[in-house]
């Protein structure tokens, strides 16, 4: 069996090699991916796809939280007089909510926002 260090090695002499320095300057970056996949920046769809990537974080993030406390969506619903379908939309990204609706959810699960307003001169 090889050591951990001569396998290592070899691994950095394929790296080393044109043929794979020839294939990893093939590979699209992300973003050209997105181009491809969602179109430019701007376009309605990448627009659109940017608007529902955003709404899946907010949600992924109420959901980790609301997991860390061991609440239940109906718990959570419930606190809010909503639906408990409504936290499950809310957290797979699947309704559009407003702001003030998303800062009552992130207060029932004991997040605080504190806003601040810079001013950016040049």
């Amino acid at each position: 069996m090889k050591s951990n260090v001569r396998q290592g090695d070899e691994l950095r002499e394929v790296y080393k090699t044109p043929q794979f320095e020839a294939f990893y300057n093939s590979l699209p970056t992300f973003n050209q991916q997105l181009d491809e996949e969602y179109g430019k920046p701007g376009s309605p769809e990448r627009e659109k796809f940017h608007d529902e990537a955003l709404s899946w974080y907010y949600g992924q993030l109420l959901r980790n939280r609301r997991r860390e406390l061991k609440m239940t969506q109906r718990e959570v619903a419930e606190k809010l007089g909503r639906e408990q379908s409504y936290i499950a939309r809310v957290e797979r990204g699947k309704a559009d909510i407003q702001l003030s609706s998303f800062f009552r959810i992130a207060a029932v699960l004991g997040i605080q926002f504190i806003p601040t307003f810079a001013s950016v001169l040049k």
